[in-house]
């Protein structure tokens, strides 16, 4: 019997308010802690896809400028610079400068004698 009442004891201190007001309080502060950890995972996350981004945009570049450094270092990428930058062109090739201008331009119309039209009209008759 005495046996009972122990369990019976031990039974409503178990099951007493201050029991579970101490089971709520430590309740509370483990949720708190599991929240702080849900937040500073989703940032983690969030960082972590960021910085794949940036690496994936980094190889890109990377991979265009060897690309283009490889361009650059052969004839072809040095003779396309020359011409660019210094208006270079080969044996053979006409250059054309266009300039612009703010300028209106005016064209001049020169009126042309009889005579040397007559002589127009037979200089391009042999040509």
């Amino acid at each position: 019997m005495l046996e009972f009442e122990s369990k019976r004891k031990f039974k409503k201190r178990l099951y007493s308010k201050p029991t579970f007001l101490l089971l709520f309080i430590i309740f509370l502060f483990t949720a708190h802690g599991a929240w702080g950890i849900f937040q500073k995972q989703r940032m983690v996350n969030n960082d972590l896809k960021n910085s794949e981004q940036i690496l994936e945009d980094h190889y890109d570049r990377k991979d265009t400028l060897e690309s283009r450094f490889d361009r650059i270092n052969s004839d072809v990428g040095k003779e396309e610079i020359l011409r660019e930058k210094y208006s270079v062109s080969k044996e053979g090739e006409k250059a054309v400068f266009i300039l612009d201008s703010d300028e209106g331009v005016e064209i001049v119309i020169e009126e042309i004698g009889f005579f040397k039209k007559i002589r127009v009209f037979f200089s391009d008759l042999f040509n």
